[in-house]
């Protein structure tokens, strides 16, 4: 999640909360979900691992271990389910 989603109060009451493990949790749901597995852990380890490598911290809910809902979630006056659209591609350098 890139911070432009705000959870309504349902999502917080679910555990859904902006930060890696959201993002886990909209790739795979129930297999990383619920549960500090194996997967859960080599995806949070990846991550971490990329993260040290492009010098960025981790943020905050890197596991999404609390989420209760098979929902997905909302959008809200915050943000949006929908990604934002592309910027405009530069005009073609001539020589």
């Amino acid at each position: 999640m890139t911070g432009n989603w705000t959870p309504s109060a349902q999502d917080r009451d679910a555990g859904l909360l902006p930060g890696y493990g959201m993002t886990a949790y909209i790739l795979n749901g129930g297999v990383e979900c619920g549960t500090t597995s194996q997967a859960a852990q080599d995806g949070v380890r990846y991550y971490k691992r990329y993260c040290d490598m492009l010098q960025v911290g981790y943020g905050n809910n890197v596991f999404c271990k609390d989420s209760t809902s098979e929902q997905p979630p909302s959008s809200s006056p915050g943000g949006s389910a929908e990604p934002s659209p592309p910027p405009p591609s530069p005009e073609p350098y001539e020589t």
